[in-house]
């Protein structure tokens, strides 16, 4: 949903990616380099510091927007990036839902179900690109923004309502489920085609 919106954001975030370029730093330099805040951030909501956790949380969202666009910028654009980046993603996604579950911020089963229903919802992408060469970019209700957008909304709202992050992880979870089946549909449907 939010994912439509991506060429406006690449685009504010491609003058970033031309000053970056300038350190000589590579795509997938940076790319490594977005898993770190992510394991801090990891680290700060199992101790439940929940401020410190977003901001680092945060940063490491915004490296791993700035990669892309320095991979633009630079002409970068690799196999290797293109498979490291959503890999990378993905440890970052698992490292702050852990740091929640750790910090008991969330029922342990949530958080897992949230984590099975992201991992299918890529498995599914990344099969439909392997084996039919169907681009799924953009395909189903829950991708990366989404899932940010509401794990952002119930960890800020934890400290007001403790449930939050039960409710933001439960709907994250089911929606990446109904995201594999629309990825499924969605193939199925260029197949015939």
């Amino acid at each position: 949903m939010i994912g439509k919106y991506r060429s406006w954001y690449e685009t504010k975030f491609e003058i970033l990616g031309e000053k970056v370029a300038k350190l000589r730093i590579t795509p997938n330099q940076l790319t490594l380099v977005s898993i770190i805040p992510g394991i801090f951030s990891c680290y700060f909501f199992s101790e439940r510091k929940i401020i410190i956790g977003v901001i680092f949380m945060l940063l490491s969202f915004f490296i791993d927007a700035l990669d892309g666009s320095l991979a633009r910028a630079t002409g970068k654009i690799t196999k290797t990036g293109k498979i490291l980046d959503p890999v990378a993603d993905r440890y970052i996604e698992f490292l702050i839902i852990f740091g929640v579950a750790l910090g008991k911020m969330a029922e342990f089963w949530i958080a897992f179900y949230c984590l099975f229903g992201m991992i299918m919802a890529s498995y599914a992408r990344a099969r439909a690109e392997s084996v039919e060469n169907i681009d799924l970019m953009s395909v189903g209700i829950m991708e990366r923004q989404e899932k940010f957008l509401l794990l952002l909304i119930g960890i800020l709202l934890f400290n007001f309502y403790s449930n939050s992050l039960n409710y933001a992880l439960f709907t994250i979870g089911t929606l990446s489920h109904i995201t594999v089946v629309q990825r499924i549909l969605y193939v199925k449907k260029k197949v015939r085609e």
